[in-house]
C-alpha cells in the first residue's frame, strides 16, 4: 500500500509483502548454491587439469634435461669430428684438401646452424613452461576469488532471510496487536452506544413523565 503525505511517499509493508520476498530470496539462495555447486564442480576439473599441467611441467623439464645433455655431446662429438677431419686434410694432397675444407666449411655451417636451431627450442620450451606457470596461478587466483565471492554472496543472503524473518514476525506481531485494539475499540464505541442508547430512553421517559404532570 502505497501513500503520499505532503509529498512524501510511503510505503507500507504487509506480512503478504513479506512472504513474497522470503519466497524470491529463497529462490535467490538456492540460485546462489546452484552455483556454488557449479564452482566446486568447475574447480574439481581445473584442479584435475593443474595436475595434468603439473604431470606436462614434469616431462617438458626431464624432456630439456635430457635435450640438453644430448646437444651438449653431439656439439663435443661434432667438434671432435671437424678436429680430427682438419687434422687429417693437413696430410692429404693439396687437391683433396682444397675440397675437404670446402666441405668442412660447410659442415661447420651446417653444425652452427643445428646448435642454433637446438637453443631456438630450448627458449621455446622455456618459455612454455613460463606460460604452463602463468596459467596455474592465472586459475588458482580466479577460483579462489570466484570461490571467495560465491561464500560471501551467501552469506550475505542468509543475512536478508534472517532480517526478512524477524521483519515478517514484527509485522505479525504488529497486526495482531492492531487486532486486539481494534476489537477492543468496538467494544468501548458498542458499550457507548448502549450507555447513549439508555440515556435516551430515560431523557424521554422523563420528558413524558414532565408533560403528564403538566
Amino acid at each position: 500500500m502505497v501513500e503520499r503525505d505532503e509529498g512524501i511517499e510511503i510505503v507500507e509493508i504487509g506480512e503478504g509483502d513479506i512472504a513474497v520476498l522470503l519466497a524470491a530470496l529463497k529462490r535467490l539462495n538456492n540460485g546462489i548454491y546452484a552455483l556454488k555447486v557449479t564452482v566446486d564442480f568447475l574447480s574439481s576439473r581445473i584442479g584435475a587439469l593443474q595436475e595434468n599441467m603439473s604431470n606436462l611441467e614434469k616431462a617438458l623439464r626431464e624432456h630439456i634435461t635430457q635435450f640438453q645433455e644430448e646437444t651438449s655431446r653431439f656439439s663435443s662429438e661434432s667438434k671432435d669430428v671437424l678436429d680430427d677431419l682438419r687434422t687429417y686434410a693437413e696430410a692429404v694432397p693439396k687437391e683433396v684438401r682444397l675440397s675437404l675444407d670446402l666441405f668442412l666449411e660447410k659442415l661447420s655451417r651446417d653444425l652452427e646452424d643445428a646448435r642454433s636451431l637446438v637453443s631456438s627450442v630450448e627458449g621455446d620450451i622455456l618459455s612454455l613452461r613460463a606460460q604452463i606457470k602463468e596459467v596455474q596461478i592465472v586459475v588458482a587466483d580466479t577460483m579462489t576469488s570466484v570461490k571467495a565471492d560465491v561464500s560471501s554472496l551467501r552469506a550475505k543472503f542468509s543475512e536478508m532471510e534472517a532480517v526478512l524473518a524477524e521483519l515478517a514476525q514484527k509485522v505479525t506481531r504488529l497486526e495482531e496487536t492492531m487486532l486486539a485494539v481494534t476489537k477492543q475499540l468496538e467494544f468501548a464505541i458498542r458499550d457507548l452506544s448502549t450507555q447513549v442508547s439508555a440515556l435516551r430512553r430515560k431523557i424521554s421517559q422523563g420528558q413524558e413523565m414532565h408533560d403528564e404532570e403538566a
